[in-house]
């Protein structure tokens, strides 16, 4: 017989057995298609050599007031940034890492099993904080040493109930002078905190130089992008009796803004938005606070500030500001802004707000029932077309809602971890669900937790010029949504990675493979015999690479491929290879495991012939 070539379609299909995918790809790592052939992908290398602080969960570019080119990133510790120079990247805070709160006189009440604060605003701590006390006078028989240390909130009453850190206390009743104070300290969670307010999610939007950020269901911050000038600051509401946290000598005094909202956005009037927040006409007490949040959050209700100015958000006959609530769905899970509209997730409908101009200035419509997204982050902007990750499906909007075909969306949906991961909050581990648009490439990257793992390990890319799909594993928590040439994506170990730089995994051999669907000749009812392989292939970087060819055989769909069968190793210049594999049904596979060069695979051919039916 002739030879056959090797020319199956690009993609991949996993919703089919692997006997149904006939002419096709089944499975592969590392591997992209382009111009319809599969290619390895390219490598990546660190930015940062020391971690960040928390799992990273958001990553936003912003030119600063200063003129730097900075990487902010939103962790499960707090806003960090980095000055990109092209070099080395080092992240400092630029959010409140800690507060202090002054304290009355004789807060400290010591019992035989018990250790009670009492502080003047309850709403400004949560379960799980670590606060130091300074500042308190020898009382009881503890001294001043043993008394000024760092304690754990376990519980919050009309009083703070501590836990030492380390050591003890006699019981000694009420005391302490009157100037002791509390430091609160922001960074690093403890289990309890995370299990009542659930992961720390971020929204991150430039405003001008500046930037401003939301922790999902907390206080939205300011940083007024001057790479020098240090920590943001929470927006406080000046006429509230909860104003946040107030960070010392903070300057960020707003009217009406809220205390918590779900997400933040930039309008086209310079208006910041919040989305999902609680009303900021309400006064916000410790009577009606849980974990020092808001439990009166309005999760359908929308507020905008005034025209180029995020400090002043009361609705008034004189500026711009004000506030609609939307009258579909429950909850708004998250919004993102086009250049002709923001789009607004809720749980079960999509809807639109346009600026339309005074007296109103903004509008929401519905555009489309019965659809949702999977996460906070699964949705990505290319010009005015959405891409996005829903609960079972992928969609695309560019005016109007489709499905978007994917021949491996059972494969994936089927294996992601949806388990609830805080009993205090909705915190599916599908809410870790990242997004990355490769711009040179055009794909959108989707990566996911897999199985039980709760931080992201798998991928699945949707190439939209081609509308192939491809799948693979990798542990990346948060990307920059768009970067030209090299996407930044971050690891589950903390560091920040430059992405189709080079061909190792930062140093490591990147293992790469594709594998086909089944041949055979006829309906199966013949055995198969292979002699002969040529190989089609091309390398970059170093040209004198090699790369594994198998033809895998088995006798019966069901059947375990036959292991070490039809496998050569050769080099970019050898052709032809002789090969004898026989069977009812035969694959291929083709396999790399290397730090200089990267491979596309051309067409390559098989000489066949059927062989009998026993």
């Amino acid at each position: 017989m002739p030879l056959k070539p090797l020319d199956f379609k690009p993609g991949f299909v996993r919703d089919e057995t692997q006997y149904r995918a006939k002419e096709s790809w089944w499975d592969g790592n590392n591997v992209r298609f382009r111009n319809g052939r599969p290619e390895m992908i390219g490598g990546w290398v660190a930015r940062n050599s020391t971690a960040m602080i928390g799992a990273c969960r958001a990553l936003h570019r912003n030119i600063s007031a200063d003129g730097f080119n900075v990487v902010i990133s939103g962790t499960e510790s707090g806003l960090y940034q980095a000055i990109d120079t092209g070099a080395g990247l080092t992240f400092i805070s630029c959010g409140p890492t800690s507060y202090v709160v002054n304290l009355g006189a004789n807060p400290m009440l010591i019992g035989g099993s018990y250790i009670r604060l009492i502080v003047p605003d309850l709403f400004k701590f949560s379960v799980g904080d670590t606060i130091t006390l300074s500042g308190l006078t020898t009382f009881g028989g503890n001294s001043t040493g043993a008394l000024n240390v760092a304690y754990v909130v376990i519980g919050i009453f009309s009083y703070l109930s501590l836990a030492l850190v380390s050591g003890s206390l006699a019981a000694g009743g009420y005391g302490g002078g009157s100037s002791a104070t509390a430091t609160v300290s922001m960074v690093n969670r403890t289990a309890a905190v995370k299990a009542s307010l659930g992961s720390r999610y971020w929204s991150i939007a430039s405003y001008g130089g500046a930037v401003v950020a939301c922790e999902r269901n907390g206080p939205i911050y300011y940083w007024d992008g001057n790479s020098s000038s240090g920590n943001s600051f929470y927006l406080r509401n000046a006429s509230s009796v909860y104003n946040n946290v107030l960070l010392g000598t903070v300057v960020g005094n707003a009217n009406g803004v809220p205390s918590a909202a779900i997400c933040v956005g930039v309008g086209e009037d310079r208006s910041l938005i919040a989305f999902g927040c609680n009303d900021p006409s309400i006064p916000q007490t410790a009577a009606n606070l849980i974990y020092g949040r808001p439990f009166s959050i309005n999760r359908r209700l929308v507020t905008w500030s005034d025209a180029e100015n995020p400090f002043d958000w009361d609705d008034r006959e004189d500026n711009t500001a004000g506030t609609l609530e939307i009258q579909s769905g429950i909850e708004i899970i998250t919004a993102v802004s086009t250049r002709r509209e923001h789009v607004i997730f809720m749980d079960s409908c999509l809807m639109s707000m346009k600026y339309i101009g005074a007296p109103d200035y903004y509008g929401i419509d519905k555009i489309a029932d019965n659809v949702t997204i999977i996460g906070p982050n699964a949705v990505m902007a290319v010009g005015d077309t959405l891409f996005w990750m829903g609960p079972n499906n992928f969609y695309v909007y560019n005016g109007v809602v489709q499905p978007v075909p994917c021949p491996v969306s059972r494969y994936v949906f089927s294996n992601i971890n949806r388990a609830q991961l805080s009993s205090g909050i909705q915190d599916p581990a599908a809410y870790r669900v990242a997004t990355c648009h490769n711009v040179e490439y055009n794909e959108i990257w989707w990566f996911y937790p897999s199985g039980s793992s709760t931080e992201n390990d798998r991928y699945v890319v949707y190439n939209y010029l081609e509308k192939v799909w491809f799948i693979g594993a990798m542990a990346r928590t948060a990307a920059l949504p768009t970067e030209a040439t090299y996407p930044l994506m971050t690891g589950t170990d903390g560091k920040l990675y430059k992405h189709e730089y080079l061909y190792s995994d930062n140093g490591s051999p990147i293992s790469a493979f594709i594998e086909s669907g089944d041949m055979d000749i006829g309906e199966g009812d013949h055995f198969t015999t292979a002699t002969r392989f040529i190989p089609d292939h091309a390398f970059s970087g170093n040209t004198s690479a090699f790369i594994t060819y198998q033809i895998k055989r088995r006798d019966a769909p069901m059947a375990a491929w036959e292991a070490g069968t039809g496998k050569k190793t050769v080099a970019a210049t050898e052709n032809p290879v002789d090969t004898r594999v026989r069977g009812r049904e035969l694959a291929l596979r083709v396999a790399s495991s290397t730090t200089d060069a990267k491979w596309t695979l051309g067409r390559p051919r098989l000489d066949i012939q059927p062989d009998g039916k026993k």
